[in-house]
């Protein structure tokens, strides 16, 4: 099917070490998912895959909003938004191509690559911005 590997590298890193963590279990999760695709994996392995990466990314966003809210972060819910309308997108994408799981998936995987990379390089380098002017060392901020 062709796709391009996801591949957490370090631009992606934030310096909090549990934001950190789940970001490379999300591009290990879809990474994963891409492999199985590409070796024409069994149909209900790719379900399985997807539905705990959606799993893993609705509590990703949960953690990371509970800290920026305990922060005090401002744009906390444009922040969310994103995070809703991904969780959202990305369900109605499984759901939308049911009967063909492997091309939904790959669908499903595709944006989500692309969207993960924007969204950390983006929106979370943002909050970030927020914590080095109100002098907050990433690496100090807890789950």
């Amino acid at each position: 099917m062709g796709l391009s590997q996801i591949q957490w590298a370090e631009r992606y890193r934030t310096g909090i070490p549990f934001i950190d963590a789940q970001h490379q279990e999300l591009f290990r999760s879809v990474a994963r998912v891409q492999e199985v695709i590409q070796s024409n994996g069994d149909p209900e392995a790719i379900r399985e895959l997807m539905e705990g990466l959606l799993s893993r990314l609705q509590t990703h966003f949960r953690d990371e909003e509970a800290v920026l809210e305990r922060l005090g972060y401002p744009d906390l819910l444009t922040h969310a938004s994103e995070h809703a309308s991904l969780a959202r997108e990305l369900q109605e994408m499984l759901d939308r191509f049911q009967g063909v799981p492997a091309s939904g998936a790959a669908l499903a995987a595709t944006f989500l690559s692309g969207w993960l990379r924007h969204h950390i390089s983006g929106e979370d380098f943002q909050y970030l911005a927020f914590l080095r002017e109100h002098g907050i060392a990433p690496e100090q901020v807890g789950d």
